[in-house]
């Protein structure tokens, strides 16, 4: 009855540890966050259709060029 117990608890701990491990393989999809986080900055802010219609495409543009700064930075750096 004790082996028993050790080898539920043993598969149970390792269980719980491998779990984070196999969320990590998953890869994240960009555009879906894009979207979610355009809608999300939308209904907080209160713009309209055609705020946000201006507004994207200018929040895009500098993101683009801040990741881009970022990556050329890291280059030099390393």
């Amino acid at each position: 009855m004790k082996k028993a117990s050790s080898i539920l608890n043993i598969v149970f701990l390792f269980s719980i540890f491998s779990l984070p491990l196999l969320a990590q393989n998953r890869k994240m999809n960009i555009e879906d966050f894009e979207k979610r986080k355009q809608e999300y900055i939308k209904e907080k802010a209160g713009l309209s259709d055609e705020e946000a219609q201006r507004y994207f495409p200018l929040n895009t543009e500098l993101n683009q060029k801040k990741f881009e700064l970022n990556r050329q930075h890291r280059e030099k750096v390393n």
